[in-house]
């Protein structure tokens, strides 16, 4: 066809959707809902294209099996861990807009993304799922240098809107390989036919392309917690107040005076090649802070690193060479105390005990003593189950 203009947009409602991990009845399941969501293709001709999504309070939960949908639904607020209640949530409340576009003609990549979706969107009376696309970043202005910088104190409040990831490695991997396998079947990379054609298509597009990527975040929560018991046992929270970053890699435009000193000949002539397609921007202007959770008589969260806001600056160039500037408005206060290091101590026992646990062959009983400084105790764990059917690890100590 000489022309392919595609306009193509789909609106979701209160959506759920349950995807397994393969066809049999008791298949580990992978479970989104929300209150809405949007998604827009178009193209025009047969060298641009635009992909946008928007979704609304989306919510991402790992089931042990394959649940009703009429029983299914909510269960993101009550659950714990996998092993436990048979759901474990990986990520609560996301409002997300992301736009991706790609020029064939001048290999352009954009990609844009925004959390969470602007405050007018948060409002009663707005129709979930038919927002429209919010990916609009503000510019981002390096500030001027001044003598006497004005002290900054950074808030601890990510506002009404939070958004919290709960980190699992094992089971973020199982999301991603889940959602890319739903949205298209991948190639088969141990053909060799196509993995030459993959390694020759790298080869000449990697070299011309050009890109701009934007992101503003704001209100985001990543919690560490136990591999066993969930969200009943958290370690540490990394909270991102606000993140504003920029990278883009385009090619200097040639001007006259280029063009006509490359006309006759001069040796400071910069040739039309690709001299600066290596060229490299990107900076960052992020506020965070970090928590960890207090055991004993007072169960509660205690910081260990105060609000921090800093920029960055990085830059790779042809003509300039590479350099990394980083500036900081305020003091980096880090807090360590006894039940601080408690809880290190605790999180590097906690996974140690879990990755050998997972790694040996007889996982019903096993007693490994560690050889640390500090720990004089044998780790034992047991394998049982609940009232339900699931499996249920527990974890006991026994000093020598």
């Amino acid at each position: 066809a000489p022309c392919l203009n595609i306009d193509f947009r789909l609106w979701l409602t209160d959506p759920h959707v349950i995807i397994p991990t393969s066809s049999e009845v008791n298949a580990t399941c992978l479970m989104l809902e929300g209150a809405g969501l949007h998604y827009r293709y178009k193209s025009f001709g047969l060298h641009f294209s635009s992909q946008d999504i928007v979704a609304k309070d989306l919510g991402i939960v790992v089931l042990s099996t394959y649940i009703e949908p009429d029983l299914s639904r909510g269960v993101r607020q009550v659950s714990g861990s996998l092993l436990s209640s048979g759901a474990k949530t990986l990520v609560d409340r996301l409002s997300i807009s992301v736009k991706y576009e790609y020029d064939e003609r001048s290999k352009f990549t954009r990609f844009a993304v925004r959390v969470p979706l602007s405050s007018q969107y948060f409002n009663p009376h707005a129709m979930d799922g038919i927002e429209p696309f919010d990916v609009d970043v503000k510019p981002f202005v390096v500030p001027p240098p001044l003598i006497c910088n004005p002290l900054v104190l950074p808030s601890r409040n990510l506002g009404e809107n939070e958004t919290t990831i709960y980190f699992s490695y094992e089971y973020m991997k199982l999301a991603a390989d889940l959602l890319i396998a739903f949205v298209g079947p991948t190639p088969n990379t141990d053909d060799e036919t196509t993995q030459s054609a993959l390694e020759e298509t790298t080869d000449t597009s990697s070299s011309g392309n050009i890109f701009s990527v934007t992101a503003h975040l704001e209100s985001i929560k990543f919690v560490v917690c136990d591999p066993i018991m969930g969200m009943h046992r958290p370690f540490f929270s990394l909270s991102i107040s606000s993140i504003l970053l920029t990278a883009s890699r385009l090619k200097e435009i040639e001007h006259a005076q280029k063009k006509h000193d490359k006309f006759l000949g001069r040796n400071n002539a910069v040739s039309s090649g690709s001299s600066n397609d290596k060229d490299l921007q990107a900076c960052m202007d992020a506020t965070v802070f970090v928590d960890y959770f207090k055991l004993g008589i007072t169960r509660n969260w205690e910081p260990l690193i105060e609000p921090f806001r800093c920029l960055t600056m990085f830059e790779q160039s042809t003509t300039r060479g590479r350099g990394i500037i980083f500036n900081a408005g305020c003091p980096l206060h880090l807090n360590i105390t006894g039940a601080s290091v408690d809880t290190i101590d605790d999180a590097i026992d906690t996974f140690g005990v879990f990755l050998l646990e997972k790694n040996s062959e007889s996982p019903t009983q096993k007693y490994l003593p560690l050889n640390r400084s500090r720990s004089q105790t044998t780790i034992a764990t047991t394998v049982t189950r609940d009232e339900s059917g699931h499996k249920l690890t527990v974890l006991h100590k026994f000093p020598e």
